[in-house]
């Protein structure tokens, strides 16, 4: 597996990798404000860190933290502290809409967000917006008419209120066209290529020539180059080959 690396295959070629480097750093100065820069012992402090580390850290955790990594797009970070928290107050309805949320924004079995979620809405007092983000879960995994359903009830708590009829509006319109999208299924496989391409990390923005001979991608893995952490906990992204 080669390092971030230098193409010179052909002209081509360096001209798909100019349009990767252009998103990749389209996206980092759109997030620039959100990049911190740390040092190796506190990049290293996550991935070597103990159950003593951990049993520490978790004496740590309140609400402030958990929420301020949430507005700053760290949805992982969120988590792992709104679980703790949960832990800790199983019953709290606002740590129960967060998991879900996160489980929603994370690249994570979205899935996973529908038993939090439902548990909220059940409740007589709760965030309105848990009615939303469980129509989302419901969608991911493919409940339809459940995910139209809910929509519909997230339109009536505001009846009048615009943004909530046609945000509403809007999802059922999806979950009615992807009724119909899974009629007809594309013949189509996804396949794990290994250790050195598909990690527990990032993997985005993929180019394949039309040979198939190899593949480029970006990713944010902990050998990429540079010690900056980017808005999501991880490190900022590098091309690799």
């Amino acid at each position: 597996m080669d390092r971030p690396f230098r193409m010179t295959q052909s002209r081509t070629s360096l001209y798909i990798l100019l349009i990767l480097l252009v998103c990749s750093a389209s996206q980092a100065f759109a997030q620039s404000g959100d990049i911190r820069s740390v040092t190796e012992e506190e990049f290293n402090q996550e991935l070597e860190e103990t159950e003593e580390d951990k049993a520490k850290r978790r004496l740590k955790v309140n609400k402030k933290s958990a929420m301020a990594h949430y507005w700053n797009g760290n949805f992982r970070a969120a988590l792992d502290d709104f679980l703790i928290l949960l832990s800790e107050n199983p019953k709290d309805a606002d740590i129960n809409f967060y998991i879900g949320a996160c489980y929603l924004e994370s690249n994570i079995d979205k899935s996973k967000s529908i038993d939090y979620l439902e548990y909220v809405v059940q409740l007589d007092k709760f965030p309105k917006e848990a009615i939303y983000q469980l129509g989302r879960s419901y969608m991911f995994a493919h409940r339809f008419d459940e995910a139209i359903t809910t929509f519909n009830k997230y339109k009536d708590i505001a009846r009048g209120d615009n943004d909530n009829i046609i945000t509403g509006g809007r999802m059922i319109e999806q979950c009615f066209n992807a009724k119909q999208l899974v009629k007809y299924p594309l013949d189509a496989t996804f396949e794990n290529l290994g250790p050195n391409i598909n990690t527990a990390y990032p993997e985005f923005n993929p180019f394949i020539p039309e040979d198939e001979s190899f593949i480029v991608f970006t990713t944010k893995r902990p050998d990429c180059l540079g010690l900056q952490l980017d808005f999501d906990g991880f490190k900022t992204p590098d091309i690799f080959r």
